[in-house]
């Protein structure tokens, strides 16, 4: 079997309709360094361009506490924490709720229950039994991470994170997973976000 062997460098340079001698077959392979090539061209203009203009928020609200319970978040309190920095904290019981579900979640799986996403896959392979913890390992990771342009506002990344620790008491969710949520929204930091 033959194999044609480019470098980095020279993929780039591909001309989409240059055929590249392989063998008598070569159309799927030709087809296959032509997505390469132009693989490579979006991937060096998405390099070569530069990240987006970052938009801090105004932590002009930062003196201010905004309590979640998973039932009651209004548009104010997401405006208030997204846009103004607003600290956020967890309703009495709220922690307590959500480890009772965690619990009845895991009793569950140890009896043998069929679980989505604990001791069963997820999407089509919710009907496959699997140990403890390794339901996770059969959702297909996201594709196109980098691929799309970076979110550069910190408003818009802090109103999904806020969403996201809002319901978390609703699930079952443990109490060191709500208490980071908590903590990175009341530290400022946020993810890279596409």
């Amino acid at each position: 079997m033959n194999h044609a062997i480019i470098a980095p460098g020279e993929l780039a340079a591909l001309e989409f309709d240059r055929e590249v001698p392989m063998s008598r077959s070569s159309g799927p392979r030709r087809t296959a360094v032509r997505l390469a090539a132009l693989t490579a061209v979006c991937c060096q203009a998405a390099v070569a361009s530069a990240a987006p203009d970052y938009h801090a928020i105004n932590p002009a609200m930062e003196r201010t506490t905004v309590t979640l319970s998973g039932h009651d978040l209004t548009i104010e309190q997401i405006i208030q924490v997204a846009r103004y920095g607003a600290k956020v904290q967890y309703a009495p019981g709220a922690v307590q709720h959500a480890s009772d579900a965690l619990g009845l979640r895991l009793e569950a799986a140890a009896e043998g229950i069929a679980i989505y996403g604990v001791n069963r896959g997820a999407g089509a392979l919710r009907e496959v039994t699997t140990r403890a913890g390794q339901a996770e390992a059969t959702i297909p990771p996201l594709v196109g991470g980098g691929a799309y342009p970076e979110v550069g506002d910190e408003d818009l990344i802090r109103a999904t994170m806020l969403i996201d620790a809002n319901a978390l008491p609703l699930g079952a969710a443990t109490p060191e997973r709500m208490q980071m949520s908590l903590d990175l929204l009341n530290a400022r930091i946020t993810p890279v976000a596409y």
